[in-house]
C-alpha cells in the first residue's frame, strides 16, 4: 500500500513538472516575439520607462 502511494506521488509531482515546464515555454514563446515587436517602436520597456520618468522628474521621449 506505500509503495503505491509513493509512487503516485512521484507521478502527480512529474506531472505537475511537465505543466509548469509547458506554462513557462508558452510565456517564452510570447514574450520573446512580443519584446523584439515593442522594442523596435519604443525606447524603453514599460516599467523601465515609469522607473525613469519617476527618477529624473522630467518627460522622456517615448520613442527611439
Amino acid at each position: 500500500m506505500k509503495d503505491a502511494f509513493v509512487g503516485n506521488l512521484v507521478f502527480v509531482a512529474i506531472r505537475w513538472a511537465d505543466l509548469i515546464a509547458t506554462i513557462a515555454a508558452g510565456i517564452i514563446a510570447v514574450q520573446l516575439p512580443l519584446s523584439a515587436w515593442w522594442l523596435s517602436r519604443y525606447r524603453f520597456g514599460p516599467v523601465e520607462w515609469i522607473w525613469r520618468r519617476l527618477t529624473y522628474r522630467q518627460p522622456l521621449a517615448p520613442r527611439a
